[in-house]
């Protein structure tokens, strides 16, 4: 959709006999954690790196990502996110995390 592209997948998808919507209805929405403390983070890094600081970073979540915010009667409520519920290749499951270079 970003690329502005998605009719000429879909069509693609088509004629290859596939069903662009069921495709997409099958991918979690991955729970990146992309605000917040997250942002704050990432930004103090990026200052860190460009008078070149040595610094490491270790970034942690649980093994089905990270939470979902519903909000009932009001109130924040967290659920689970299960968008690693396949696992992530990027990261070394043993060790429940990954670090950041």
């Amino acid at each position: 959709m970003n690329l502005g592209i998605h009719d000429e997948v879909n069509a693609s998808m088509k004629d290859l006999g596939l069903d662009l919507r069921r495709m997409i209805d099958q991918e979690e929405e991955p729970g990146l954690g992309n605000g917040g403390l997250g942002r704050l983070a990432a930004c103090y890094m990026d200052s860190l790196a460009m008078p070149r600081i040595p610094r490491s970073a270790t970034a942690s979540a649980t093994n089905s990502g990270f939470f979902d915010q519903r909000i009932e009667d009001g109130w924040q409520k967290e659920v689970t996110d299960p968008w690693l519920h396949l696992g992530n290749p990027w990261e070394d499951t043993q060790a429940g995390g990954c670090v950041l270079m």
